[in-house]
């Protein structure tokens, strides 16, 4: 992946809430009790999407990204909360003559801080690691997940695991038909969905 294209970024990642609250979650909805966590549940319920995943929040940030690329990340909201883009730059107020706000370039370096639980942030690498999505995106993507590993979290190592684009959790089908700039990239075979005539349940 061209990481030199989307510039020199450093990533900090914190795990907002404990891994358990997970399974604490999960019992409170059958009013069992709560079973201890260890990766190969976490594993599991990552796998089939459980919505007890959500339960568990994750700090990222990165430093200097470019303010184009951070946009892509703003557009994913469901599940994030994502604070306000932060310059690098000297603000305006201390550097009227030499910052422009009306000028400044989106590939201008910002601070950015996003707020995801687990599902939310697999939802987003879904699209992001695609390949349509652009190789700067992808080299943030896999930078993010290359921290996750690095970091001595057990967990963490498993939600990095399952941080793949859409066609793998397919079934190595590509859904892509757009033409042109966002066609398949040709790794998966292409299969359209709701190929049949009319939903399953009128008939």
């Amino acid at each position: 992946m061209p990481l030199e294209k989307a510039g020199k970024m450093k990533y900090e990642i914190k795990v907002l809430d404990p891994w358990q609250r997970i399974m604490d979650k999960a019992a409170e909805s059958q009013d069992l009790t709560p079973t201890v966590i260890t990766p190969a549940i976490l594993r599991k319920a990552l796998m089939a999407e459980h919505s007890m995943t959500r339960a568990v929040r994750l700090e990222i940030k990165i430093t200097g990204i470019k303010t184009w690329l951070a946009w892509h990340f703003r557009t994913h909201e469901v599940g994030n909360k994502h604070d306000p883009m932060m310059r690098t730059q000297l603000p305006y107020a201390l550097n009227p003559v030499k910052y422009d706000r009306d000028a400044a370039r989106q590939d201008v370096p910002v601070n950015y801080t996003m707020d995801v639980n687990c599902q939310s942030l697999l939802n987003m690498m879904k699209k992001r690691l695609c390949i349509a999505a652009g190789p700067e995106v992808n080299a943030i993507c896999i930078g993010i997940i290359n921290k996750m590993r690095s970091m001595d979290d057990p967990f963490l190592t498993v939600l990095a695991y399952f941080c793949r684009p859409s066609c793998i959790w397919q079934g190595n089908e590509c859904h892509e038909t757009f033409k042109g700039k966002l066609a398949p990239c040709g790794r998966f075979p292409v299969k359209k969905r709701f190929s049949q005539p009319e939903p399953w349940w009128t008939e």
